[in-house]
């Protein structure tokens, strides 16, 4: 007789026996007695049946070995963190065309084959080798997968390998060292150049470098045309978190100026004048350089203060038309006369080394750069405005910026520099003198 299967013995204990007739109530228990005797040679175990002892039929029909290139549930996808170990395989899932498409650069630049992709579309794309190589990779959407699966592939190369390569672009040199320019603002062309000859073995041009390094510092800093529009914003914060503060924007005129010329210095001293609550101007002394459009600002907005320029920048001009170190040191000898006769000698002097030197400076009016003809009602002397200088130099990197990240930049500074003097002040000074006052008293 053929063997028969065995019905599932779960199923015959959960039946409704109520639906089974009396008359058969003990056949159908001696048929379940009998059907469960294991000796009956008639019968054989079905692998569907749920017992013990099946395990031996599902191991000795799998292999192991073999990967399945379906969909399966869990399967993990691929991330922008596998692109360091990057191998592709059939069945691999990338989260977006996106990125598959910079796995595919990744793996060009860095086994340095120049890879085509000949159809690059959104749910579908093919990438091939130059011609006569087997190597190639096809991807189509896979709804199940939620993603780009490689449906086909063949990794093996008989081509040479290439030194210079397209996809090497400014846009991926600027996404991969962006956190090096993150660190490190002002990295030149030069060292950006031999980074990347060191770990690529590129050797890209210096125009690419430079457009790399501008795209880097856009998304490191912002863009600058947003910043702008974020500009009302900004400047309500400040209002809100600085009770008291100052705080002018329109646009017409911005306290930063692209140039430097009479209007926006007249609206600087305007404002400044209004914030400082000034009406006299006669007390007060300007102390400035000769910008453009700056001496008649202040002429207009500061008619009755004094105003000196600062012997530095004085020289400046003066040294590009009379250069020498005596010529220099006899310069400065005059600016620091304190008397009118210590003055003249220093003026002959002046004359005794160039006689048109001396004649460039007496058409400076005394009054704007010589000590001997200050006024006495300013108690203060100086020939240079240190702190002015200083802190351009001290801004200078953030000058560069767009607008709020220079605004940022240059109030950290600031900020950090007022909490270090306030810290030093309470640890070496004794008493409102500064220490060198207090020596020279």
């Amino acid at each position: 007789m053929p063997k028969v299967m065995s019905p599932c013995r779960v199923g015959v204990q959960n039946r409704n026996m109520n639906n089974i007739p009396n008359d058969v109530d003990a056949t159908y228990e001696d048929d379940v007695q009998y059907s469960s005797s294991e000796d009956d040679s008639d019968f054989e175990d079905s692998d569907y049946d749920l017992a013990n002892e099946d395990d031996d039929l599902f191991m000795d029909n799998v292999d192991d070995q073999v990967v399945d290139q379906g969909v399966a549930i869990g399967r993990k996808s691929f991330k922008h963190e596998d692109l360091i170990n990057l191998v592709f395989k059939v069945g691999m899932i990338f989260e977006s065309v996106e990125l598959l498409r910079k796995s595919i650069t990744e793996y060009s630049l860095k086994h340095r084959v120049d890879i085509k992709m000949p159809r690059n579309e959104k749910k579908r794309l093919r990438a091939i080798c130059e011609k006569g190589c087997p190597w190639n990779l096809y991807a189509s959407d896979d709804r199940r997968a939620h993603g780009m699966m490689i449906k086909t592939f063949c990794g093996e190369h008989n081509c040479h390998k290439k030194w210079v390569l397209k996809r090497c672009t400014s846009n991926w040199l600027a996404d991969k060292y962006l956190e090096s320019f993150r660190a490190d603002k002002k990295m030149t062309l030069g060292n950006f150049a031999r980074i990347v000859q060191k770990e690529w073995n590129l050797t890209p041009a210096r125009t690419k470098l430079a457009r790399a390094r501008r795209i880097a510092m856009k998304k490191v800093m912002g863009d600058e045309a947003e910043q702008y529009k974020l500009l009302w914003d900004y400047v309500q914060e400040l209002r809100r978190t600085n009770p008291g503060s100052t705080l002018y924007l329109n646009l017409n005129a911005l306290a930063i100026v692209e140039v430097e010329s009479l209007a926006p210095w007249k609206w600087f001293l305007e404002t400044l004048k209004a914030n400082l609550g000034i009406k006299n101007t006669y007390p007060w002394t300007l102390m400035t350089d000769k910008q453009k459009g700056l001496i008649p600002a202040c002429s207009k907005v500061f008619p009755e203060a004094e105003h000196r320029f600062y012997v530095r920048h004085l020289y400046n001009n003066f040294q590009q038309h009379f250069k020498g170190e005596n010529l220099k040191i006899q310069l400065w000898k005059c600016a620091r006369s304190t008397t009118m006769d210590q003055w003249n000698r220093n003026m002959d002097k002046m004359r005794a080394l160039n006689q048109k030197a001396y004649e460039w400076l007496e058409k400076m009016a005394p009054n704007t750069w010589l000590r001997a003809f200050f006024s006495t009602y300013s108690k203060c002397d100086i020939l240079l405005n240190n702190s002015c200088e200083v802190f351009n130099n001290y801004i200078l990197d953030a000058r560069e910026m767009p607008i709020l990240s220079m605004l940022e930049h240059i109030k950290g500074q600031l900020m950090s520099r007022y909490y270090n003097k306030e810290k030093d002040v309470g640890e070496v000074w004794q008493g409102p003198i500064c220490p060198k006052i207090r020596k020279k008293v």
